[in-house]
């Protein structure tokens, strides 16, 4: 699956500042999304999402 457009950090957060306000940081690849937030030990991972271009581990929403 091609993407067509580049990921854009500050459109995904401005999308979602009605909602709550967060920090978006996008990465070109990973193994796991979740295990890179939980790694970085920041106790403001509440507000904040990372998004992969692609993720190469990880259980995702598929496996669930």
């Amino acid at each position: 699956m091609a993407i067509s457009d580049p990921l854009d950090a500050q459109s995904l957060a401005a999308s979602l500042e009605p909602f709550a306000p967060v920090t978006v940081s996008i990465v070109a690849e990973t193994g796991s999304t979740n295990r890179d937030l939980m790694a970085a030990g920041d106790p403001d991972a509440t507000t904040r999402i990372l998004v992969a271009e692609q993720q190469t581990a990880g259980r995702g929403r598929h496996e669930r």
